[in-house]
């Protein structure tokens, strides 16, 4: 198993390749967003390969003023799902970010699943970043109309739900244009 951070030659093809499948479009930034923020130093992709193919790929916004990352798209080959390679994936991903205070992932709440299905597939997924070493914070967002809590995982310091808050709205506040802000709604201590 081998983590590499991967170049916007090779992002574009794990983009149109993987992404648009594993992704409902309204969750998918368009590419050439991707490719600008990776271009200002503000997004940094991961792939894991294994026996020279990939089996993973991370695509993360870097908040350099917080020393923080937000694990933006994360996902396991549709072949090679149910092999604990995410896992492997994630441990690796920690040890090749050791120098940050830590990451934050947003997960949709439980609560405001319309289906069953939908449900079960966030409690999943809410229960894969758990086991993992994440931890759930008292801070929620509603971003652009969709309901989340955040997790962080800690890597060189705990970090609290106030802390958590602020790395998120920079993240946000640079992540997002102007005009898209005034749909973004953090809480935190809630």
């Amino acid at each position: 198993m081998e983590i590499k951070e991967v170049d916007i030659p090779e992002i574009k093809q794990i983009y149109e390749k993987y992404m648009v499948n594993d992704f409902p479009a309204a969750e998918l930034k368009p590419f050439m967003a991707i490719e600008s923020l990776i271009k200002r130093h503000s997004y940094k992709c991961f792939a894991l390969d294994s026996q020279a193919s990939l089996t993973a790929y991370a695509f993360l916004y870097f908040n350099d003023s917080q020393r923080c990352f937000l694990l933006d798209y994360f996902a396991v080959i549709a072949t090679k799902r149910g092999r604990g390679y995410g896992s492997q994936f994630l441990t690796l991903l920690k040890k090749k970010l050791f120098a940050v205070d830590g990451f934050l992932v947003e997960v949709e709440k439980l609560e405001s699943a319309e289906k069953e299905q939908e449900r079960e597939e966030r409690e999943k997924r809410l229960h894969f970043y758990l086991k993992n070493g994440m931890k759930k914070t008292n801070v929620t967002t509603n971003l652009l109309g969709v309901d989340f809590d955040i997790l962080y995982q800690p890597l060189r310091k705990s970090l609290d739900d106030y802390y958590v808050y602020s790395a998120l709205k920079g993240i946000y506040n640079t992540m997002y244009p102007e005009q898209l802000r005034d749909r973004i709604v953090i809480n935190y201590g809630m």
